[in-house]
């Protein structure tokens, strides 16, 4: 059976979706529940959709600023697509600081096209005699690793949260740029032996204050993660470190505010920093981060502030 692939280019590497046959895939910043988001402000919210009709994969644009497939801009209007071709969701002339919303098709067939040299018309390629042959099963054809960049089988699966493909679900065999270790499991077998150093954005006064709640308390911080990994929506879908890292933070940070009434009064007596969690000094100044609560929101007016929630 065919099957049908869209591939993040520039920043989306790493960043494959299947274009299933019985549904529109629809692309954008609220694609809605079968759609995939993309982060951007200047694309649109439902930017465009791809579905197959009659074993041909066909593009349409219902944007505001049009959807770009090899240069050509669609505008409210559809076109077929070719093995090959390259999908902007912007224009590169327009916004080259958006250029990597990009993706390039994979789909049956050996039609190639592409840009000509200033970029606005597509043209054909000559076949090849390797593009002559059958194409690569899916399940042959490699892609590329969305931490460390290494070639990746297309069969590798995803993370469910940032969806990104992994080269490898084992401890160690793939590290990313910034040297973690990357490894895509289930949430519940996911370990974390201590709290996480990005937790209350660094804040060393709260990393204390909720360390001693959950030493006094008895509360294992491994119990947190296992009982949000179970209790959420990601519970039964693969996630990477990063994200389990995220939202294991998460986690920490909503039981810090529900148990804030339980502390003493030297922690709940102190007034809420104008820009709560987002505060960028309480991470270097000790002095601030123990005169002035942090767990609580942004409201950056003195007039605004506000207890914790409990």
């Amino acid at each position: 059976m065919d099957r049908y692939f869209i591939d993040g280019l520039g920043d989306l590497i790493g960043r494959t979706i299947e274009i299933l046959p019985d549904a529109r895939t629809v692309l954008g910043r609220k694609p809605g529940d079968n759609g995939q988001k993309i982060d951007n402000e200047k694309v649109s919210s439902k930017h465009c959709s791809i579905y197959i009709q009659n074993g041909v994969m066909l593009i349409e644009d219902t944007s505001k600023n049009g959807t770009f497939v090899n240069g050509v801009c669609l505008q409210n209007s559809e076109k077929k697509l070719h093995n090959g071709d390259v999908v902007s969701l912007l224009s590169t002339k327009k916004w080259p600081d958006h250029k990597n919303v990009q993706f390039s098709v994979r789909c049956p067939g050996n039609q190639k096209l592409s840009l000509s040299e200033d970029g606005d018309q597509p043209i054909k390629k000559q076949k090849t005699e390797d593009e002559d042959a059958s194409p690569p099963s899916p399940a042959a054809a490699t892609a590329v690793c969305g931490y460390c960049a290494k070639g990746s089988n297309l069969a590798s699966p995803q993370c469910g949260i940032c969806q990104k493909i992994c080269c490898s679900d084992s401890p160690g065999s793939c590290v990313d740029s910034n040297g973690r270790t990357i490894v895509l499991q289930l949430p519940h077998n996911h370990q974390f032996a201590s709290l996480p150093d990005e937790l209350f954005g660094g804040n060393t006064i709260e990393l204390e204050i909720f360390t001693s709640y959950l030493r006094d308390n008895h509360v294992d911080a491994s119990t947190v993660w296992s009982t949000h990994a179970l209790s959420s929506g990601i519970s039964t879908v693969p996630i990477c470190t990063i994200c389990a890292t995220k939202e294991f933070v998460k986690a920490l940070y909503a039981l810090r505010v529900s148990v804030h009434s339980q502390l003493s009064a030297a922690v709940t007596s102190r007034e809420d920093c104008w820009y709560g969690s987002e505060c960028r000094t309480q991470h270097h100044n000790r002095a601030h981060a123990m005169r002035l609560n942090h767990i609580c929101d942004y409201t950056g007016s003195p007039s605004k502030n506000s207890s914790p929630k409990k």
